[in-house]
Formats: C-alpha cells, structure tokens, sequence
C-alpha cells in the first residue's frame, strides 16, 4: 500500500478502517487509501455518471430547497458552486437572480455545460464572491484542506461557505440498509459510482473547517436527498437530531463565515 499521509492532520499514521479505507491514529479522519488516480477519476466522471441529472421532479425540489437555505443567508449577489457537475444548481440559483458560476473537475461535465461560466477548479475562478457552495463535492476531492483554502482566497471579507457532505456517523441508515440488503454498506469499493475519496465525521469536519479558516456558524443536516425511498429511511434520524442534536442522519451540514486568517495561528 502506497504511503499514508493524512490531508487533515499530516499524520503519517493510519488504521485499516473498512475494505479500501484506513482512519488516521492522530485525528481519525477517514479517507479511501491509496487514492485513485486522476485518470481514472476522469474517466469515471465521465457523460455517463451524469445521465439523468436533467433538473426535473424531484431533484428540482432539492436545488430549490438548497437555494432557499442560501437565500437566508445571502438574498443576492455572486455566488460559485464548487463541483457543479451538470449545473442544475447554478442554473436554479441563476433564475433567482443570483450571479452565480461554477466549477468542475470532471472534463465531460464541464464540456456539456454553456449557459454560464464554469471553471475547472477554484484557483481559476475570478474572485471575490460572497458564498462558495460545496453541495456533496468535497468528499469527491483528493485534498479538502485545498479546495477549502482555494475557497477560502476566492471569498470577499465576511463570505459565506455553504457545505454538505455524506455523514460517516449515519448509523440508522446503515442498520437499515444491512437489514434491506443483507449486506454492510461499503464506503468505497473499485467499482461503486460515487468514488467518494474521504468520509467525514461531525468532529473531523468541524476539525477542517477550522483549520482553514471556516468556524461553523451553523450546523445540522442537509436537505434529504431527491429519492423518497432515502428520505423515509432517514426520518428517524431526522427526528432525533430535531429532538436531540445529535446527528445520525445521513449527511452533514454546515454555513460558515469566511475568518481572517492573519489573525489564526
């Protein structure tokens, strides 16, 4: 196995955690190691990982649900979704009126895109704007603690960062889905269609945002995800979160706001 090196912590100490994954010894971050290469990424974003991502039904309803989160926060101004895929999210945001732009990683998704600006990563896209959006993308990437600090120089003063990711913490769900399938639920496995490369607790996420200069000011779960079926699995979860705070819902949500980093040691 390749070296192990932790993007959180720096760690070079790691456990095997399930089949493909290892959680660092120092600060428990798990991520799926060794991580694949970028030509196989590509080619596993390829036109086909998006066929179906027309911005109907359901899936319309969760963008707009998304939008309105923002909307509490920022009712306008320019805005760039991070791993905007097929951009159904900067369009939703576009017919609101928001400036809104994008970036992606995957060559096929980026091509298909021409009714708005999309660039391949932060570091191209010409800043500042008021909120960077990572709607289930930062799991996808081979450094967070890059694309966060790429986030963070392409904010103006006092931006906000919007991010949700799948949470590694949802155990009703895989109780759930062990019952269903017969089977455990793998985090990462050759062959799955969402590669996602690291897999976030409430405490390591939390740890990152922190660590690159995006202290919570909000956190909780995301909006469910655009298929019922995952919704209702997830109700109960949802309803001990509401009455307890603790979080065994299937994803992680936070609203942060950009902080000076000349002030953090």
């Amino acid at each position: 196995m390749s070296v192990w090196h932790c993007d959180l912590c720096g760690s070079e100490r790691a456990q095997p955690f399930s089949a493909h994954t290892v959680r660092c010894s120092d600060c428990s971050l798990v991520a799926t190691h060794p991580t694949p290469a970028a030509a196989e990424l590509q080619r596993r974003y390829g036109s086909g990982y998006y066929a179906g991502w027309d911005g109907g039904g359901a899936r319309a309803l969760l963008w707009q649900r998304r939008l309105d989160i923002v909307r509490r926060f920022l009712p306008s101004g320019r805005i760039l979704d991070a791993g905007c895929g097929a951009g159904e999210f900067v369009r939703t945001a576009r017919a609101a009126g928001y400036e809104a732009e994008g970036t992606e990683f995957s060559d096929a998704a980026r091509a298909a895109v021409r009714d708005f600006p999309v660039y391949p990563g932060l570091a191209e896209a010409p800043g500042p704007y008021r909120a960077v959006t990572l709607w289930h993308a930062l799991e996808h990437t081979p450094s967070p603690t890059d694309i966060l600090s790429q986030a963070h120089s392409v904010l103006a003063p006092g931006g906000l960062l919007f991010v949700a990711v799948p949470n590694l913490e949802s155990y009703w769900f895989n109780a759930a889905y062990r019952l269903a399938k017969g089977k455990r639920l793998e985090l990462y496995t050759p062959k799955t269609k969402e590669p996602h490369l690291f897999h976030f607790s409430r405490q390591t996420l939390r740890r990152l945002l922190d660590k690159t200069g995006f202290p919570p000011l909000l956190e909780g779960c995301d909006v469910p995800d655009a298929d019922w079926r995952y919704r209702l699995s997830d109700w109960p979860a949802r309803a001990l979160f509401r009455l307890t705070g603790v979080n065994w819902t299937t994803t992680l949500f936070s609203v942060c706001v950009a902080d000076d980093l000349s002030r953090m040691t």
